[in-house]
């Protein structure tokens, strides 16, 4: 069991708050700028109601790029299986690594132990509280690591014990899972950031089309 620290939930607030100084990718700029109010949770997550001033004027904060970035990690797994729809056979293992290897969940695992080394917290510590409106279950940071979500949607759990309180332990067995023409779990490849650029520049694509008129 993870033993308790010293846990400054000021800290975290005051991170969470904090502006993003850091370059966010293209595609998760394309992302913000695509989104409308048919994306809820997004638009909830950046309050565009009362911040978005223009399209390419994003104040954006690191909640609000961890939140982002683990949302657009679970919609592109969920899309997995929306993609097999019709189709008979399991999701391919290098279409699992490619999502994996994305810079959204990349990106949303790094913020997250970004807090949790920030604030001295555990992920139950920086979890919601039972009080809270929100709450679901116990350790609702905890779940918001990559391996859980891969668990949570496409059903594939890994056969490690892992405490809810250890954040990496669910990916970090992913991680050591070797996927043929991809490698490990944490090596993205030069095929997975491929078919994330084919991706974003389709879409890029469409957007441009739909402006130019």
């Amino acid at each position: 069991m993870m033993k308790n620290r010293s846990c400054n939930l000021e800290m975290y607030h005051d991170w969470y708050h904090r502006p993003y100084e850091r370059d966010l990718s293209d595609a998760f700029l394309f992302a913000l700028v695509s989104a409308d109010r048919s994306h809820a949770k997004l638009w909830k997550i950046m309050n565009f109601d009362e911040t978005r001033d223009s399209f390419f004027n994003f104040k954006i904060t690191n909640g609000q790029v961890m939140e982002v970035s683990g949302l657009l990690c679970k919609t592109a797994l969920s899309r997995l299986n929306l993609d097999l729809a019709g189709q008979h056979g399991p999701i391919e293992d290098h279409d699992i690594h490619d999502v994996m290897c994305n810079p959204y969940c990349t990106l949303s695992d790094s913020m997250r132990n970004e807090a949790l080394n920030h604030t001295t917290c555990n992920c139950i510590q920086l979890s919601l509280s039972q009080s809270a409106h929100q709450y679901r279950d116990e350790g609702s940071f905890c779940r918001e690591n990559t391996g859980e979500y891969l668990c949570a949607v496409l059903g594939k759990c890994g056969i490690w014990q892992c405490e809810l309180s250890d954040f990496g332990c669910k990916r970090l067995e992913y991680n050591q899972i070797e996927v043929p023409l991809r490698g490990y779990g944490h090596v993205c490849n030069v095929a997975s950031n491929l078919n994330c650029d084919i991706f974003f520049f389709s879409l890029l694509f469409v957007l441009t089309v739909i402006f130019s008129f």
